[in-house]
């Protein structure tokens, strides 16, 4: 199963609420980014039933950043075992 997710970069940050997931599923999370300054990061958060992070629940990665030339990201994900939420990027 192949979830698509669509969020947009305001100008105040990133807009993104908590979303429910299934566990051990795939998901393509794609968004736009427009005039964003060059290095700037983003993170997605899979938290499990308590609202806890688990340590694979934090997708982080140096190649996880804007550039001022390219508009939109995809970032491909697979929900741990224990995630029931989604938050991203951040």
């Amino acid at each position: 199963m192949i979830a698509i997710f669509l969020l947009v970069l305001t100008s105040g940050g990133f807009s993104s609420e908590s979303q429910q997931i299934v566990p051990g599923t795939a998901y393509r999370l794609t968004f736009e980014a427009d005039g964003a300054a060059a290095g700037t990061p983003w993170e997605v958060h899979l938290r499990d039933a308590k609202g806890s992070l688990p340590i694979d629940g934090a997708l982080e990665a140096e190649w996880q950043q804007l550039t001022p030339d390219k508009k939109a990201y995809t970032q491909l994900f697979y929900a741990p075992a224990d995630a029931t939420t989604f938050k991203g990027p951040l």
